[in-house]
């Protein structure tokens, strides 16, 4: 517990700032995308979607041209914004041991290696809820002055859902990447590198057809258009999802409990 305190109040203030910022962000923005995409001339947008910009994306011009279709649309840069945070927290949390040289005193403390995993853990989990708790709220009520109505709570509430689940897979690699990597000093870049990685290749099988290379990208585990369509997970992405955490997770405890103290300068 005492880990876990101090975890989370070194997570709060970032917290706070991701939370007010995605949360505004998305109620500002629903409103503005709602009106100009679904109330403007609909050969403005198929001049885009000819050159497959919005194929790239995961939907299409009829449910681009719905309320659910613009936040969907909204939700799919925002999703990239919260891998980042994710990966971010996961990597901080077990290179900033390394980097303040504290790794030899915490592990050296009367606590287990699998209680500090675990408590930095549910730490980040508990930070990276709350920014997707903050997004839900702001979607909510930019869907509620937006689409006034004509929507799916079900829908909203599961792509909504979605920024949470994204910014948990990516805190699992970032973990694990700090694991084997715990002297990494640049987490924002690396971090923001492996979330472009991951964001162009769910473009790439979206434009390609190759659905085996979706599973690469933990982007197209939820993707707006199909949850629009089928009030949804889908049930094969979201195993592999559960499959993906469970074994990243995994890999993360283990090899922190095995890896030996290496501290440098």
């Amino acid at each position: 517990m005492t880990i876990f305190k101090f975890e989370l109040k070194q997570l709060s203030v970032s917290t706070v700032l991701w939370s007010i910022i995605l949360g505004v962000t998305i109620f500002l923005m629903t409103p503005v995308y709602i009106d100009m995409l679904t109330g403007t001339d609909m050969s403005s947008i198929s001049g885009l979607s000819n050159q497959g910009y919005y194929e790239t994306m995961g939907t299409n011009l009829q449910i681009l041209s719905t309320p659910l279709g613009a936040y969907a649309f909204l939700t799919t840069f925002v999703l990239f914004a919260c891998a980042v945070h994710g990966m971010n927290v996961g990597l901080s949390m077990m290179t900033k041991e390394y980097r303040g040289a504290t790794a030899d005193f915490i592990l050296t403390k009367p606590y287990s290696r699998s209680k500090v995993f675990v408590s930095k853990l549910l730490a980040g989990l508990l930070a990276t809820l709350a920014v997707g708790v903050a997004y839900f709220v702001g979607s909510w009520l930019g869907m509620a002055a937006g689409a006034k109505g004509a929507y799916s709570f079900q829908a909203m509430a599961l792509i909504a859902g979605s920024a949470i689940f994204v910014q948990w897979i990516f805190l699992f690699l970032g973990m694990l990447l700090g694991v084997l990597w715990p002297h990494l000093r640049t987490t924002v870049t690396v971090s923001s590198g492996v979330s472009f990685f991951a964001f162009v290749t769910g473009s790439f099988s979206y434009k390609m057809g190759f659905v085996w290379l979706g599973f690469l990208s933990p982007f197209t585990y939820f993707k707006g258009a199909d949850i629009i369509s089928t009030q949804r997970y889908d049930p094969v992405n979201l195993m592999v999802f559960l499959l993906v955490s469970a074994a990243t997770l995994l890999a993360g405890h283990h090899y922190f409990r095995k890896k030996d103290v290496t501290l440098v300068s």
